[in-house]
């Protein structure tokens, strides 16, 4: 039992770093709508989402050319391309630590306690 409460915070990790990322996603969505109805940052929570999520777009800003067009001065499509960029690394980073958290529990159980393996072991084709 007690090797069972040890391996619980373990198995939230994958879904902790997925929540992460979806809060990520949340506020860049939060910023592109507060850029489309072009909502000033006057120092209120539209202020907050702006400079938050400044930081979770300076990889795009850094490697992408700018993009000087008319259009582009309300709608960012940086933000998007982040949004769909954060959910990808996302869905990646999540199943390797599913993998990585499966493995570390499955060395930790005594030798012959597999239920998978009991569970079939029954069933005939």
């Amino acid at each position: 039992m007690p090797q069972r409460m040890g391996a619980l915070p373990l198995r939230l990790l994958p879904l902790e770093a997925g929540l992460c990322f979806v809060g990520i996603q949340f506020l860049l969505l939060m910023r592109f709508v507060c850029k489309v109805w072009n909502l000033a940052p006057d120092g209120g929570w539209v202020e907050v989402v702006y400079r938050s999520s400044d930081i979770m777009l300076l990889p795009f800003q850094i490697l992408l050319p700018p993009l000087h067009q008319v259009l582009f001065t309300r709608i960012e499509p940086y933000t998007l391309l982040a949004v769909v960029l954060y959910g990808f690394c996302s869905r990646i980073l999540v199943h390797i630590l599913k993998m990585i958290v499966h493995a570390h529990i499955n060395i930790d159980k005594p030798f012959g306690q597999d239920s998978s393996a009991s569970k079939t072991a029954g069933r005939t084709n």
